[in-house]
């Protein structure tokens, strides 16, 4: 599942097209199932400073990644899907990727088989409520 690509317009306040305003930067923000819906404050914030964020969550997450070949592998295939997208849409613009919660170890991995293909990594973990 792909999050809207929506950028908060600075002077009116209102979510515009994502060519309406040319982006800085570009967030691929990886979740497991479910987890996007406490990013929602952090893609609005990333938004409204002018980055582009492409939002994923990934169905097959177990609860220890890092001992999952299977659901590590999807992590990193949907990452590197993401990415590829990310930089046809916008060539040129740096790149963070984010982790979050168990998805990290995915994205980790990620960056350790493929140097070079992010200018940033971010590792977040999922807050008690």
């Amino acid at each position: 599942m792909t999050i809207a690509l929506l950028q908060r317009h600075a002077e009116t306040g209102t979510d515009n097209d994502r060519l309406a305003v040319l982006p800085h930067l570009v967030v691929v923000l990886v979740s497991p199932a479910g987890g996007l819906g406490s990013c929602g404050t952090v893609i609005s914030e990333l938004s409204a400073s002018g980055a582009v964020v492409y939002a994923e969550e990934v169905d097959s997450i177990a609860a220890r990644l890092d001992l999952d070949c299977a659901a590590l592998s999807d992590v990193v295939w949907t990452i590197s899907n993401t990415l590829e997208r990310a930089n046809a849409d916008f060539p040129g613009l740096p790149v963070v990727l984010v982790g979050h919660a168990s998805t990290a170890a995915g994205a980790l991995a990620f960056t350790e088989l493929y140097p070079g293909q992010c200018t940033g990594l971010v590792l977040t973990e999922r807050t008690a409520a």
